[in-house]
């Protein structure tokens, strides 16, 4: 009985000391756009319509590690949302953007805050198929997922 005892203990003491070791690492892959990813970039702007993976990544990729909501941390990798919005030349007097999911959820940003967030991405999801807002610092609301539209009123 005892032996058995000491056999679950040392398992136990071993799942532990490796959980330790372990923890905060993990292995993320960057993921690589791919070529049918979209965005639409509408409302008052000089430079709309849609911009895929090639004019994205023609705005310059960069990785950012972020703590998500939800207390996890990832590697991101997509374009800044204020390269992206300079890009598209709001007009005079737009003081909004609405960003928009694939179910056609939508959430509201002052195009100010939007604009001076240093950190925000619209980044590539996990195998670059879809983009995401990737948004350190603001509301879990921002953190848009499967993001399809921009609208800059």
């Amino acid at each position: 009985m005892k032996r058995a005892y000491w056999r679950w203990a040392h398992c136990g003491i071993v799942w532990l000391v490796a959980s330790i070791l372990l923890a905060g690492c993990s292995v993320v892959t960057v993921p690589t756009p791919q070529p049918d990813v979209t965005l639409v970039v509408s409302g008052n702007v000089a430079t709309g319509g849609v911009w895929n993976a090639d004019r994205l990544r023609g705005l310059g990729l960069v990785e950012l590690v972020a703590i998500q909501p939800n207390g996890e941390e990832l590697i991101w990798q997509g374009v800044l949302l204020k390269d992206l919005l300079d890009a598209a030349e709001p007009a005079p007097g737009t003081s909004q953007v609405i960003f928009t999911n694939s179910d056609g959820d939508r959430v509201e940003m002052s195009l100010h805050d939007a604009q001076a967030c240093e950190e925000c991405l619209v980044a590539f999801g996990l195998w670059g198929r879809d983009l995401h807002l990737a948004m350190p610092g603001q509301p879990a609301e921002l953190w848009v997922k499967r993001l399809v539209s921009i609208e800059i009123q």
